[in-house]
């Protein structure tokens, strides 16, 4: 997708170099020969109209490839977000943000904001270790809660009771 998205920012910058070229090239001459031939003011009102639609069409080209830039950011960095969500996946303990910054090659910085994202969104998990680090995982461990004794609302016969009370209400 990013690929696509910069091929297209490409053409479109190219398409608004040119239309923005080529829309000032006329102007000037258009103006030269307005100015030569004394030309009226119907004759200036339809050469300025004329020529702005390729004025027009060079802005609207150069708005269509910042959009394209846009959404190429967007796009590497949910590529990044979904190979650091993966790496963290891939292995059942914690990473901190430099480990995980030498395994994807990234700076520090950039994999502490990539986490911090990803822990926003509850795909990563985040703990502070004795040492005082940040450690991130991609799951929580598996936690089971043990009672020594049931209470009385869910022993059999309290079951039952509270049953059987519901259905004659």
């Amino acid at each position: 997708m990013a690929q696509r998205s910069r091929r297209e920012r490409v053409a479109w910058r190219a398409a608004s170099l040119a239309l923005l070229g080529f829309a000032a090239f006329a102007i000037t001459i258009t103006l030269f020969v307005l100015w030569a031939t004394s030309a009226g003011a119907l004759a200036t009102t339809l050469s300025a109209l004329l020529l702005a639609a390729p004025a027009l069409g060079g802005l609207w080209c150069a708005l269509k490839a910042r959009r394209r830039t846009q959404s190429i950011a967007s796009a590497l960095g949910e590529a990044w977000r979904s190979g650091a969500r993966d790496v963290l996946e891939g292995v059942d303990r914690e990473f901190t943000s430099s480990e995980l910054a030498r395994v994807l090659g990234l700076p520090t910085a950039e994999t502490e904001t990539l986490l911090a994202a990803l822990n926003v969104d509850d795909q990563v998990f985040a703990r502070v270790t004795d040492d005082g680090d940040v450690a991130y995982r991609a799951r929580l461990p598996a936690r089971v809660r043990v009672e020594a004794e049931l209470p009385d609302a869910l022993r059999e016969d309290g079951l039952a009771l509270r049953t059987k009370d519901r259905m004659e209400r």
